[in-house]
C-alpha cells in the first residue's frame, strides 16, 4: 500500500508538470539541445506516448485549466518556478530512479489499480466527488508551513532504518482483520475511526507533546510489544526526540486541525477502506522484501533532495502550491482526476523516469 500511495502522488506531480508542457504547446518545449543528445535517444523519444495522449484529449482537463486560468502572475510564477527546480538539483540525483523504473516496468497491474482508485475519488465513491476535502487540501496548501513540514518529510525519507522498519510494520499487518476491529459494517465503524483520528491528532499538537503518548495511541491499533512492532516504537522515539522535527510535525497538524476540523479527509479514507464496490483491500498486493528495500533506497536518495530543494525555495513553492490550489479547486478536481488516471494507465511515469536516469547518468544503457 505504502508504495502505491508514493506512486499515485508521483503521477500527480508529473501530470501538473506535463499538463503545463501540453498547455504551452507539447513538443516544442524540450527543443533544446540536451546533455544526453550524443548517447541516447531525443527527448521526443521518451515523451512519444505523453504526446499521443495530448493528441487524444485525455489531458484535456489539466491542460484547460493552466492555459485558460492561469493569471499572468500565477504563469509567471510558474516558469521560475520550473527554472529553480531544474537549476538547484545537484547532479546525479536522478540516478537512483533507475532503480524505480526497473520496478514500475515488472508492476503492470499497479497502474491500472490506481487508476481505479482514482476514479473512484473522482465520481465511483459513494460520496463523490468529495469536494470538501478537496478544499481542506486548498486550505493546507495555503497556509500549512511549507519549509519545514518538506525538511521533515525529507528526513523522514532519509531515515532509512526507520523506513524499513515501517514497511516491515505495516507488512506484517492483516488489513482486513484489522478493518474488521471497527464495526465497519455500520456508522459505528466510522465513528470509532474518527475518534481514533481525532486523539492522534490532540496527541499531537499538544504544547507538552510525549511521543510515547502517541505511540500508546498508535498501539491500541497496531502491535508495538511484538515482532517489528517493538524497533518501530524505538526508532520512532529516536525520531522525534530532536525538537526540529517535533516542532515541525506539531505545527503541521494544528494546521491540518484548523483546514479541516470536521475530519473530512478522514471521511475519505473511511470511504476508501470500506466500499465493497471498491474492494481496496485486494487491488494491490504485498511487495517483495527485496524490491521494496532497493525502492525504499532509491527514494532516500532521490526524493529527500527535492524535497529540500524545494523547502530553501519560496519562488517554487510559492508557484507550485498556486497551480496545485487551482486544480484542486471543486471547479476542476474532477476532470483533474480523470486526467491523472488517464496518466496512469498509460504509464507515462515510466517514460519520465527513463529520461531523468538518462540526464542523471548521460546513459542509456
Amino acid at each position: 500500500m505504502v508504495p502505491a500511495v508514493g506512486r499515485f502522488l508521483n503521477v500527480l506531480w508529473l501530470s501538473i508538470v506535463i499538463g503545463t508542457m501540453s498547455g504551452c504547446g507539447g513538443a516544442g518545449i524540450l527543443t533544446s539541445p540536451s546533455p544526453i543528445r550524443d548517447k541516447c535517444p531525443s527527448e521526443d523519444v521518451y515523451l512519444a506516448d505523453f504526446y499521443a495522449l495530448v493528441d487524444q484529449g485525455k489531458l484535456s482537463n489539466i491542460s484547460a485549466v493552466l492555459s485558460e486560468e492561469l493569471s499572468y502572475d500565477i504563469q509567471s510564477d510558474l516558469a521560475v518556478a520550473l527554472i529553480h527546480l531544474v537549476g538547484w538539483v545537484p547532479a546525479g540525483t536522478f540516478e537512483g530512479l533507475q532503480v524505480l523504473d526497473e520496478e514500475f516496468e515488472n508492476d503492470e497491474p499497479m497502474g491500472q489499480d490506481l487508476a481505479i482508485v482514482t476514479r473512484w475519488i473522482a465520481k465511483n465513491g459513494p460520496n463523490a466527488p468529495y469536494l470538501e476535502q478537496f478544499s481542506a487540501m486548498r486550505g493546507m496548501l495555503e497556509t500549512c508551513p511549507g519549509e519545514s513540514t518538506l525538511r521533515l518529510i525529507a528526513a523522514l525519507l532519509k531515515d532509512t532504518e526507520l523506513m524499513t522498519g515501517g514497511d516491515a510494520l505495516l507488512s506484517s499487518l492483516d488489513l482486513d482483520v484489522l478493518l474488521a476491529e471497527f464495526e465497519l459494517e455500520d456508522e459505528k465503524g466510522r465513528a470509532a475511526v474518527k475518534a481514533l483520528a481525532r486523539n492522534l491528532l490532540a496527541a499531537l499538537s499538544s504544547p507538552d507533546f510525549d511521543v510515547n503518548a502517541l505511540l500508546d495511541i498508535v498501539g491500541l491499533l497496531l502491535d508495538l510489544e511484538d515482532g517489528p512492532g517493538v524497533q518501530f516504537r524505538v526508532l520512532m522515539e529516536d525520531f522525534l526526540s530532536e525538537g526540529d522535527k517535533r516542532e515541525a510535525l506539531v505545527q503541521f497538524v494544528k494546521c491540518l486541525q484548523a483546514s479541516d476540523p470536521e475530519l473530512r479527509l478522514i471521511d475519505l479514507v473511511y470511504d476508501l477502506l470500506t466500499d465493497d464496490a471498491l474492494a481496496i483491500t485486494q487491488l494491490f498486493e504485498s511487495q517483495p522484501s527485496t524490491e521494496g528495500a532497493e525502492q525504499g533506497e532509491a527514494m532516500s536518495s532521490t526524493l529527500p533532495v527535492v524535497l529540500e530543494g524545494l523547502a530553501g525555495d519560496l519562488t517554487v513553492r510559492r508557484g507550485l502550491s498556486k497551480v496545485l490550489g487551482l486544480l484542486l479547486h471543486p471547479d476542476h478536481s474532477t476532470g483533474v482526476l480523470m486526467d491523472v488516471a488517464n496518466v496512469l494507465e498509460a504509464d507515462l511515469l515510466d517514460d519520465f523516469i527513463q529520461l531523468a536516469a538518462a540526464y542523471a547518468t548521460k546513459s542509456c544503457e
